[in-house]
């Protein structure tokens, strides 16, 4: 190889090494040619937060913190100006948060940026505001130092007491051997209360553990859940009641009847308020209960009416059972046909022979009753002569 080629050679890989020092340069440290866009960032502190560290946009890297400058003011919040260096132009909406966070747990600082999404964008000209997110430690000596925690320890101390001082229950519970026993007593009464339950014998065990037991509650839930459809649906009287507007109305048309007899009969007007609001009526039913009550007295009393003879007389009550055995013996034979009564009632024979009888009877009765004027005349006559 001659001299000309090794120096061709020796300046390609000189200048492609400086080429590929210029990309890793540009890419890793974001040099860029052209100016890019800036927004500064008022805070009160930055926490450890230095030139270079990243910023990011919605955990999106957008840029670095190009300068921190500390100046004199008034207000504490405005004392530490941050310029932060972005990548592109990002639009800030009235909403937006701009916060200091730790990028590890090494104690290296990042700037987050939300730009917010509200409708309304920043306003032009103010000045944009920062805040320090705490990280754990912060926080946590925070809680350690706030009031909240020392009155959760002082509570903890105080229960701590509690426990070791046998004037507390707790501290029965723990030092007092007896309270041990019954509680030990009442676990163990407990626990044979489980067992009886996971035999499934008692009412409550076959709740629990029955199938069959479950299979009914089940069947009697599905019924329950019918009739509450069909109440929805108006089946039924319920239903109705329920549902049909038209049956609604002729219950509360009832009611109000109701109510208006309940008015009638509380003023007094009818029967039934008589009944209940009129001494007078109240008095003549005690005396209707007074003469009741004499009425069955009486019925007791053989001396007083037949039908206390008939209850209490016992020789009177032999003689009317007599009378009416010889009755019943009496239609007995007539049923039989034994007898001219049982003749007239069942023989027809006879039955037409006594109507004929009475048609006779009847004839005769009718002309002697036509004949009584002649025989009237007669008379007169012969009185006459």
């Amino acid at each position: 190889m001659n001299r000309g080629r090794q120096d061709v050679l020796l300046g390609i890989v000189f200048f492609g090494g400086l080429a590929t020092l210029l990309w890793a340069t540009t890419a890793l440290t974001d040099l860029s040619l052209q100016a890019r866009p800036q927004i500064q960032v008022l805070f009160r502190d930055v926490s450890g937060l230095r030139v270079g560290d990243q910023t990011y946009v919605l955990g999106h890297n957008w840029g670095q913190v190009s300068e921190i400058r500390y100046q004199q003011s008034s207000l504490p919040e405005d004392r530490i100006t941050v310029t932060l260096e972005l990548d592109e132009e990002l639009e800030m909406k009235s909403d937006m948060d701009i916060k200091i966070m730790d990028a590890s747990l090494l104690g290296a600082k990042r700037i987050e940026i939300d730009p917010g999404v509200a409708p309304q964008t920043w306003p032009l000209g103010l000045p944009f505001r920062g805040r320090v997110q705490k990280n754990g430690i912060d926080a946590l000596g925070d809680m350690v130092n706030s009031e909240d925690f020392n009155a959760i320890v002082t509570g903890l101390r105080s229960a701590v007491d509690n426990l070791n001082s046998s004037d507390s229950s707790l501290g029965k519970l723990l030092l007092d051997s007896v309270l041990y026993d019954q509680l030990n007593a009442a676990v163990q009464s407990a626990r044979r209360s489980f067992e009886e339950l996971e035999k499934g014998e008692s009412p409550l065990g076959r709740l629990i553990y029955s199938a069959e037991m479950g299979a009914t509650i089940d069947s009697a839930i599905n019924r329950v859940d019918s009739v509450a459809a069909k109440i929805d649906e108006g089946e039924g009287t319920l239903g109705m009641l329920v549902n049909d507007t038209e049956t609604a109305e002729n219950v509360k048309q009832a009611i109000e009847s109701f109510r208006n007899v309940g008015v009638k009969i509380d003023t007094g007007d009818g029967t039934i308020a008589r009944l209940i609001n009129s001494t007078e009526t109240a008095d003549n039913i005690d005396a209707a209960i007074v003469n009741f009550g004499d009425v069955f007295a009486k019925a007791n009393d053989p001396e007083a009416g037949i039908v206390g003879a008939l209850i209490a007389d016992a020789a009177l009550r032999d003689k009317f059972v007599s009378i009416v055995e010889d009755v019943e013996a009496i239609i007995t034979e007539a049923r039989e046909g034994n007898g001219l009564i049982a003749n007239l009632i069942y023989n027809e024979e006879w039955t037409r022979s006594f109507d004929r009888i009475l048609t006779q009877v009847s004839r005769a009765v009718e002309d002697a009753r036509e004949a009584a004027p002649v025989g009237t005349f007669f008379q007169v006559l012969a009185g006459a002569f």
